[in-house]
C-alpha cells in the first residue's frame, strides 16, 4: 500500500493554530495595553487610549505575525512541490522533486526530528509558553550515502513517519534547510580543504632537516594541529627517505 504526500491547505493551516490563537486573543490585549499604559506606565486617559493599542498592535506584528510569516515561508519553500512515497508494504520511502528521485528502505535511513522547545514541556515539564510558530517541526531523513532530506511538518507530520526517530532536537527556531543535501559533496569539500592547509604547512617545513623535524615535534604541545600532522608526515617521509641507505 502506497501513500503519497505533498504540502496540502489542511496541514498548511494546521501549522498557523498557534498564531491564530494569538490573532483571536488580539482585541482583548489592545483593550487591556489601555489601563496597562495608564496604571503601570503612568499615562494619561487619552494618550494611552491613543498610544497603547498601536504600540500592542505593533509589537504583535514585530513578535509574532513577521516571525510565524518567515517559519511559514522557510518550510513551504524549502517543501514546495516535494512528494514523498511511502510503501509501508515494501518497507520503501521515495523522495521526488524536480527530475530528482531518489528511493530508499527504511533500514537505509536515519532520521532526526527537529522541534520547538515548547514541545518538550511533555518530557521535564518546564510550562514553557507556545510560541505562534511552535507547530511548526522538520525532519532530517539521512541515508547511508550520505543524502540528506530534510520534510516539513506542512508535508509530513513526524506522527506519520513510518520511521523510527534516532535523535529529538529541540530549539526555540527550528527553520527548515533545503529539502535535499548531498552530504557526501560536503564531506568531499571539507577533507580536501583539510589536504591543502595540510600541504600548505608541509611547504612551509620542507627545507627543515630531520633533526629539525624532531626537535620541533619535542614541543609538540606548543603546536596546533595543522602544523604538528605537519611535521609527522613529513618526518615519515624523510624517514622513508633515508632508509634505504641504512
Amino acid at each position: 500500500m502506497k501513500t503519497i504526500y505533498t504540502i496540502n491547505k489542511n496541514d498548511t493551516l494546521n501549522s498557523l493554530k498557534y498564531l491564530v490563537r494569538r490573532m483571536y486573543a488580539l482585541p482583548f490585549l489592545l483593550i487591556l495595553s489601555v489601563p496597562f499604559a495608564h496604571y503601570i506606565k503612568g499615562m494619561d486617559w487619552e494618550t494611552s487610549k491613543e498610544l497603547a493599542p498601536l504600540f500592542a498592535l505593533f509589537a504583535v506584528f514585530i513578535f509574532q505575525v513577521i516571525p510565524t510569516t518567515i517559519m511559514h515561508l522557510t518550510h513551504y519553500i524549502s517543501n514546495k512541490e516535494l512528494t514523498v512515497e511511502i510503501d509501508r508494504i515494501e518497507q520503501t520511502i521515495t523522495f521526488k522533486k524536480g527530475n530528482g528521485t531518489y528511493c530508499f528502505h527504511f533500514e537505509d535511513l536515519i532520521v532526526e526530528l527537529y522541534i520547538p522547545i515548547y514541545h518538550k514541556n511533555k518530557i521535564d515539564s518546564m510550562k514553557r509558553w507556545a510560541t505562534p510558530w511552535s507547530n511548526y517541526s522538520y525532519m532530517k531523513v539521512i541515508s547511508k550515502d550520505n543524502k540528506e532530506f530534510n520534510i516539513s511538518s506542512t508535508l509530513i507530520r513526524p506522527e506519520e513517519l513510518p520511521l523510527h526517530v534516532e535523535k529529538t532536537n529541540y530549539s526555540l527556531w527550528p527553520v527548515i534547510k533545503n529539502w535535499f543535501v548531498n552530504r557526501q559533496e560536503i564531506i568531499d569539500a571539507e577533507f580536501e580543504l583539510e589536504r591543502e592547509r595540510l600541504n600548505r604547512w608541509k611547504d612551509k617545513f620542507s627545507a627543515l632537516t630531520l633533526e629539525e623535524i624532531e626537535r620541533k615535534l619535542s614541543n609538540a604541545e606548543r603546536l596546533d594541529d595543522y602544523p604538528k600532522k605537519a611535521l609527522m608526515d613529513l618526518r615519515n617521509e624523510k624517514k622513508l627517505l633515508i632508509s634505504p641507505k641504512s
